[in-house]
């Protein structure tokens, strides 16, 4: 939601985030740029089994969880 303006002064032609801003919709639209805003569900779950295995790795010490809505998962 908040990096549209860095995305667009970068010269993106498309940005893929979890939310966005009505207006920065708008300008987004305005400026020919693609927005796919596929929320968080599908921007952040795939990789937080990677994440969490990437992290043990660093350090075996620490526990990772994933919270659904229901319960939290020991990853």
């Amino acid at each position: 939601g908040d990096l549209y303006r860095t995305v667009q002064e970068l010269g993106a032609d498309a940005y893929l985030t979890g939310e966005a801003r009505y207006h920065d919709l708008l300008d987004a639209e305005e400026d020919g740029m693609c927005v796919v805003v596929a929320g968080h569900d599908y921007t952040e779950k795939p990789i937080a089994g990677a994440l969490a295995r990437t992290v043990r790795e660093i350090d075996p010490s620490l526990i990772t969880m994933s919270l659904d809505a229901e319960n939290f998962t020991v990853l």
